[in-house]
C-alpha cells in the first residue's frame, strides 16, 4: 500500500512538472523570448568629382567587426588633371585612408582620393619666358632665352611640346625686325583684323618667293594665319620685360589684333613700358609689328649651342620606284618595282592623277583588273629628316590580246 502511494506521489509530481512546462496551469506557462535582430552595414564608393568612369559596387552586407576588402578602380574612374591614389573617409581627402581592408563598425562611404598632377613641362621649358623661373627675368638674362628661326630672334611664349621633335612651340618676335605698319591703311578704315593691312602683309610673308615661303610648311596654320598678331589676352600673360620693344614708332608701341574702344581703334602695347592698352589707337597710326607663329617641331631641329630652329633636311630617294609593264592575268599583280631610300622609309599609296587617296604604307599596291592606276610614292623621313614630296607613277594593266590568245590556243591544239 505504501508502495502504491509512493508511486502515486511520483506520478503526480511528474504531471505537475509537465503541466508547468506546457502551460496547463494558469500563470505558470513558459514565456518565449526572441533574440534581437542582427545589425548589418553596407559599403558605398563615391566618385568624388570624377570626370569619367564608374565607382566600384560592393553588394555585400557586413556585421560589426567584419573585415571589408577594399575594391580597386574596377570602373576606370578618371578625373581630368588628376590621378586616383586611393580611397578616403572624407571627400577632401583629409580623413582616414583605406588600404587593402578595414574593420567595419557602421555604414561606410569611401571617397575617391585625387592627387592633382603637376603641370608637365615641355621640352623647351628652359627657353619658355612664361615659366615661373623665367617670367621674372629681364635684361641680359631675358636676352639669353631668345631663339633664332629663319633669320629672326624670337621668344618662346608657349611650349606645347611632348618631346624635342613632337608638338609645337609658339614664338613671338623679340625685336623691331618686322618694322612698322598702319593697322589698316585703306578706307573705309576698320579694326577688323581679318581684313586689315597688317594681316595682309603678314600673310604675304609665306607666299612664293617671300621671306617665309621656304619654311612655311614648318609653321602651323591658325585661325589668324601662319604669322599673326597677339590679342590682349595673350599679351597679358607675358611679363612687361618681354612686352617692351624699341620700335621706331610713337613710344615704341606695337599692334595687337584686338579691337579697341571704337570701330577704328585697336589695342596695342607700349613698347617703352610694356603696358597693354585695350582702349587702343586709331588704325591709321604707324605702330610696330611683332608677329607670333606656331612652329611644328616635327619639321625642325634645334641646336642648343646656337639656340636655332632650322628645317630638317629631307630624306633621299636613292632609287626611284618604276612602273611595271603588265598584262591581265586574272591574278593580283604588284604595280611598281620597289624604290630605295636613305634617312627614311619608302612608302606607297594608290590615288588619282592629282593626289594620293589611300593611306601611305610600305607595301607595294597591287591590282587585278585591266586598267590605268596611279601609284604615289614618297620617303617618310626619320626623326632627323623631313618627308620627300610625293611623286605619282602611272601604271597600266593591259587587257589580254584576244587574237594572240586564240592563235596560241590554235597552235597548241595543232601541236598536240
Amino acid at each position: 500500500m505504501k508502495k502504491r502511494k509512493k508511486l502515486g506521489r511520483k506520478l503526480l509530481s511528474f504531471l505537475l512538472t509537465l503541466a508547468m512546462v506546457v502551460g496547463l496551469l494558469p500563470g505558470m506557462g513558459m514565456k518565449a523570448y526572441a533574440l534581437p535582430p542582427q545589425t548589418t552595414y553596407s559599403v558605398t564608393y563615391d566618385a568624388n568629382g570624377a570626370t569619367s568612369g564608374s565607382v566600384p559596387t560592393d553588394s555585400n552586407t557586413y556585421k560589426a567587426n567584419d573585415s571589408v576588402q577594399v575594391l580597386g578602380n574596377t570602373g576606370n574612374l578618371e578625373k581630368t588633371g588628376c590621378t586616383l591614389v586611393g580611397w578616403n573617409s572624407q571627400a577632401d581627402g583629409e580623413g582616414t585612408d583605406y588600404g587593402i581592408s578595414f574593420i567595419i563598425a557602421a555604414d561606410t562611404t569611401l571617397y575617391a582620393k585625387w592627387r592633382v598632377n603637376e603641370a608637365a613641362q615641355g621640352a623647351y621649358a628652359a627657353y619658355d619666358v612664361t615659366t615661373d623661373e623665367n617670367k621674372v627675368k629681364s635684361g641680359a638674362d631675358l636676352t639669353a632665352l631668345q631663339v633664332d628661326f629663319n633669320g629672326h630672334k624670337w621668344y618662346i611664349i608657349e611650349d606645347n611640346s611632348t618631346s624635342a621633335t613632337q608638338g609645337t612651340v609658339t614664338l613671338l618676335a623679340t625685336d623691331t625686325s618686322f618694322g612698322t605698319s598702319a593697322f589698316d591703311a585703306t578706307s573705309p578704315y576698320s579694326n577688323d583684323y581679318a581684313a586689315s593691312t597688317v594681316k595682309t602683309n603678314l600673310d604675304a610673308l609665306t607666299d612664293v618667293g617671300n621671306e617665309f615661303y621656304d619654311v612655311s610648311e614648318a609653321i602651323e596654320d591658325t585661325d589668324n594665319g601662319k604669322l599673326y598678331l597677339l590679342d590682349v589676352q595673350e599679351a597679358n600673360k607675358l611679363s612687361q620685360a618681354v612686352l617692351m620693344a624699341g620700335f621706331n614708332s610713337m613710344l615704341g608701341r606695337w599692334w595687337l589684333r584686338s579691337a579697341g574702344h571704337s570701330s577704328t581703334f585697336v589695342a596695342f602695347v607700349g613698347g617703352v613700358n610694356g603696358l597693354v592698352s585695350d582702349y587702343g589707337r586709331d588704325v591709321q597710326t604707324e605702330f610696330g609689328v611683332r608677329p607670333a607663329l606656331k612652329l611644328n617641331l616635327s619639321s625642325v631641329i634645334f641646336s642648343s649651342e646656337s639656340k636655332t630652329f632650322s628645317l630638317k633636311p629631307a630624306a633621299t630617294v636613292t632609287k626611284a620606284p618604276t612602273a611595271k609593264s603588265l598584262t591581265y592575268t586574272g591574278q593580283a599583280q604588284g604595280l611598281v618595282n620597289a624604290g630605295e631610300a636613305e634617312n627614311g622609309t619608302m612608302q606607297y599609296a594608290l590615288g588619282t592623277a592629282t593626289e594620293a587617296t589611300q593611306p601611305y604604307t610600305t607595301s607595294i599596291p597591287s591590282e587585278t583588273n585591266a586598267g590605268t592606276y596611279y601609284v604615289w610614292y614618297k620617303v617618310k623621313g626619320d626623326e632627323n629628316h623631313n618627308d620627300t614630296d610625293p611623286v605619282p607613277l602611272t601604271v597600266t594593266i593591259s587587257p589580254v590580246d584576244k587574237a594572240a590568245l586564240d592563235k596560241a590556243i590554235a597552235d597548241a591544239e595543232a601541236y598536240y
